[in-house]
């Protein structure tokens, strides 16, 4: 008799062992960040995981200096990560995602930023006064930032345009049309939250320039492309 107990004790504590490896997983996946220099890991960013039937929060990480995150001992089910991102804690980047009953889920890198930038252009450089007209795509982008044109000479100073890039649902955008003046180097696209919005527009209205220090707090630049102009004179 004591030894079928035993042996029940040991079947019940083999089945439980056994139950919560397979039905709990370790969730993985990577923050990517589109910049300047292309695609790069997104540091430091909080992650949260809630469960998609009562949104109850379950658990919050960072992302590693890889951009990498994890969470442990995970069940099967439908949950959603939210992705909050510097400068939109208002908001998150969310996510829907399926745990299935294995010991790892990998995650499909995440890429809180992706923008294609294109400048239409015959031959290698502009000419000096040409007027032209700036397109991407943007994907995700949090429902309080904003996406702004900025053009830049060599000395680093900025100048905005008179408005904010209009994103439309499918992600495309189009700017306003842009003459090309013969100091100018760059054109950037930046992002900014709804107050760094407003100080853009001031500087507009004010027809102030700056240097890149003097972007508002939490703006950063998303895509940039380098512009030679030719001159007329």
């Amino acid at each position: 008799m004591k030894n079928k107990t035993a042996l029940s004790a040991i079947f019940t504590i083999l089945l439980l062992f056994v139950t919560s490896v397979v039905y709990s997983a370790t969730l993985q996946g990577r923050l990517d960040r589109f910049g300047p220099n292309g695609i790069l890991p997104a540091s430091f960013v909080p992650v949260s995981i809630y469960s998609d039937i009562d949104e109850k929060i379950l658990g919050t990480v960072s992302s590693g200096s890889d951009g990498m995150y994890y969470f442990n001992h995970v069940k099967p089910g439908d949950y959603i990560l939210k992705v909050w991102v510097k400068g939109f804690r208002k908001k998150s980047l969310n996510y829907k995602v399926h745990i299935s009953d294995q010991e790892y889920i990998n995650i499909k890198p995440i890429v809180i930023h992706s923008l294609k930038f294109d400048i239409p252009q015959k031959g290698g450089r502009f000419i000096e006064g040409i007027v032209i007209k700036p397109r991407g795509t943007h994907y995700s982008l949090p429902a309080d930032a904003f996406l702004w044109v900025v053009l830049s000479d060599s000395l680093n100073n900025f100048y905005l345009r008179d408005n904010p890039v209009v994103v439309h649902k499918d992600g495309t955008w189009t700017t306003d049309s842009i003459s090309i003046g013969r100091y100018l180097t760059k054109i950037h696209v930046v992002i900014v939250t709804e107050d760094g919005n407003k100080k853009f527009k001031e500087k507009v209205s004010k027809k102030e320039r700056g240097g890149f220090k003097d972007f508002p707090e939490g703006s950063y630049v998303i895509a940039s492309r380098n512009i030679k102009v030719r001159h007329t004179r």
